[in-house]
Formats: C-alpha cells, sequence, structure tokens
C-alpha cells in the first residue's frame, strides 16, 4: 500500500483528525465526567492510556480510508 497516493493521503489525515477529536472529547468530557481522570488516568496509567489512544487511532484511520474506498466503488444497481 502506496502511502504517498493523493487519494490515499486525504482519507488518512481526515482519520487522524477525527481520532484526535473524538479522543479529546472522550478523554476530557467523558472519563472526567464518570470519574475516571483525565483520559482514565485513575486506572489506565500511562501505559494504558498511550494504548487506548493508539488503538483508537488504528480504528479511526482505518474507517476512513477503507470508507474512502468503498465509496469510490462504482455502484451497481
Amino acid at each position: 500500500m502506496c502511502w504517498s497516493r493523493p487519494c490515499l493521503a486525504k482519507p488518512l489525515v481526515k482519520g487522524l483528525i477525527y481520532a484526535a477529536l473524538v479522543w479529546l472529547l472522550n478523554a476530557c468530557v467523558v472519563l472526567l465526567a464518570i470519574g475516571e481522570g483525565i483520559a482514565g488516568l485513575r486506572f489506565l496509567g500511562v501505559p494504558g492510556m498511550i494504548g487506548f489512544a493508539a488503538i483508537h487511532t488504528v480504528f479511526f484511520v482505518l474507517l476512513a480510508v477503507l470508507y474512502a474506498r468503498f465509496r469510490a466503488m462504482p455502484h451497481s444497481i
């Protein structure tokens, strides 16, 4: 897979932006509201927070790239 192709770079960037925004919302609003601390620091610790952020980012990047690929496929009715 070539990461320098223009058709793949845009979904990759979109996935990274969405991942960052959703992770920040989760870390700073949701987890604080349920008493887990910022980014779940109360129970996860730093390695857990890094692992959660990494898996979360992979999910959103994969989602964006696959969505772009499936959307570009020709439709048959």
